[in-house]
């Protein structure tokens, strides 16, 4: 059982650290290519950033209640 939560909670913060990694990756795609980007490229790299740090913030909403969870069931 402990093996098994242990490995939802690595799979949890691998998750994490993804969508940071790539969320990063597309800021730094618009900080280098700010000048070459037009208005609908931009518009799209901002967009998927902005939908990157969503996906973050629910995914560790998502590890929040887990643990929550986890912590209630071991009382």
């Amino acid at each position: 059982m402990k093996e098994a939560i242990n490995h939802k909670i690595d799979v949890i913060k691998s998750a994490l650290n993804t969508v940071l990694i790539a969320f990063f990756a597309v800021c730094g795609y618009i900080y280098i290519n700010f000048a070459a980007l037009g208005i609908f490229e931009f518009l799209v790299a901002l967009l998927g950033a902005v939908l990157l740090a969503v996906a973050w913030s629910a995914l560790l909403y998502l590890f929040d209640k887990f643990l929550k969870e986890l912590k209630n069931a071991n009382s």
